[in-house]
């Protein structure tokens, strides 16, 4: 959206005579609020084509004026490399040499927000940053998008605002860091029922922020219908295959649903406040951008969900059920046989469960 808004604008840039007042001004609030992640790569943006303009290529006061401002934000300790770059870029698509060019000293009088900033490394602010927001999430059932309506102009509050957001705690030591090993878990939870939670399963999920009872309540039992198919008749009842499967089905869920929830919202949780940093800084009405990051969250944390856990599922259902149809047969070819069917009718089914519980776990 932002790159759609400023390829438009660039037509508009040569013929929008108070455009340097207003590029200074949103650049100055940037660097006040914390904005220039958004808003420095829309200024690149507007004056890249300056370079084949008659009028407006440098040494056009205009241009440089934007330039020298640039390069005194270039110049700013510990700014992020980002924007560094971006700038770069940008000097280099204009032909013009980043050290010939005198950096204004505007910004040295105005005060910048030095908590939460995202344009700039500060590793003090970044531990404490994450601290407060471990707390917050160890503290809800939920992870909550607090609401991004502020009083005040929201373009300025917004990266405070999304600062806000309660991020999923993943330890240091947390299986979730080791994508080989992301979605391992202790194996032959007993369980009979998707409503029903034994007190082993309860005290493996104390370990994690998600809890695996608030977790269970948020599947859609209206969507749990097991698909037996039709070539199981010759090998045995298909009411049979039919528990045998919801059964499986019920403890491979629960065996991985903890932290595929958990590492799918917290990514989703983190690539939202991303986006919406970048596309809507300087959007201005409200309920558009209440609309969006709810939006954008659920659906980034139910597809990351459906493909985190297919291939974990699988392995799970694999377990489960080659355990329940050894007690019915010993004849190895047709156990696969049976386990192949059940499984490619029903992993669809499981993952989209799973995606489910990931939505609903991003509530506003």
């Amino acid at each position: 959206m932002c790159n759609t808004i400023t390829k438009i604008m660039q037509h508009y840039a040569s013929i929008c005579f108070p455009i340097r007042q207003s590029c200074l001004l949103i650049c100055f609030q940037a660097y006040e609020k914390g904005l220039m992640i958004a808003v420095i790569p829309f200024t690149s943006k507007i004056l890249e084509p300056c370079r084949s303009s008659i009028a407006y290529r440098p040494p056009n006061p205009w241009t440089m004026g934007i330039l020298s401002l640039l390069a005194e934000i270039y110049n700013l300790p510990n700014l992020k490399m980002n924007l560094k770059f971006e700038i770069e870029v940008l000097f280099k698509n204009l032909d013009v040499d980043l050290k010939d060019v005198n950096p204004t000293s505007l910004l040295k009088d105005r005060v910048c927000e030095v908590e939460g900033n995202p344009d700039f490394s500060n590793k003090d602010v970044a531990a404490s940053q994450t601290q407060i927001s471990s707390g917050i999430s160890r503290s809800t059932n939920h992870v909550e998008l607090q609401s991004v309506i502020s009083s005040t102009s929201h373009a300025v509050s917004l990266p405070n605002v999304l600062n806000q957001y309660a991020t999923p705690h993943l330890p240091s030591n947390s299986m979730v860091e080791d994508d080989n090993v992301a979605f391992m878990m202790p194996k032959h939870v007993s369980s009979h029922t998707l409503t029903q939670v034994s007190p082993s399963e309860t005290a493996l999920a104390s370990q994690s922020p998600f809890s695996l009872t608030q977790l269970v309540k948020l599947i859609p039992h209206d969507e749990i219908r097991c698909k037996i198919s039709s070539k199981l008749g010759s090998l045995g009842r298909q009411l049979q295959y039919s528990k045998i499967m919801d059964t499986a089905l019920d403890k491979a869920i629960k065996e991985i649903l903890c932290p595929v929830v958990e590492k799918s919202v917290g990514t989703a949780i983190q690539n939202t406040k991303k986006l919406i940093l970048k596309d809507y800084a300087l959007e201005s009405d409200n309920n558009t951008i209440k609309s969006s990051v709810h939006s954008i969250a659920r659906t980034i944390a139910g597809n990351l969900a459906y493909a985190n856990c297919k291939e974990p599922l699988c392995v799970a259902l694999t377990d489960h059920l080659q355990s329940q149809i050894q007690t019915l047969t010993s004849n190895n070819k047709t156990i696969k046989q049976l386990i192949d069917v059940l499984i490619n009718d029903n992993l669809d089914l499981g993952c989209r469960i799973i995606k489910s519980v990931a939505m609903c776990k991003v509530s506003p």
